[in-house]
């Protein structure tokens, strides 16, 4: 799975020290999705008794996906 970040992205994950591993954990095998605005998904999945949700649009290449944002619940 390749993954592209928004310049957005990647500042909130920094700022929000979210690993890189939780995104991909949390698109791969999420506890619930669900579709958002603008043809975005949004992947949940818990860390550390803790939320990630991950907004994000597949984009059409196989296994590519654009990371709009992450941020805990």
């Amino acid at each position: 799975m390749k993954l592209r970040f928004t310049h957005h992205a990647q500042s909130q994950l920094l700022a929000r020290n979210i690993p890189t591993s939780y995104v991909v954990d949390a698109i791969r095998s999420p506890e619930s999705s669900s579709t958002v605005a603008g043809g975005a998904m949004s992947y949940r999945r818990s860390f550390n008794a803790r939320i990630l949700e991950v907004v994000c649009i597949k984009e059409k290449v196989k296994n590519e996906y654009l990371v709009l944002t992450m941020y805990y619940l």
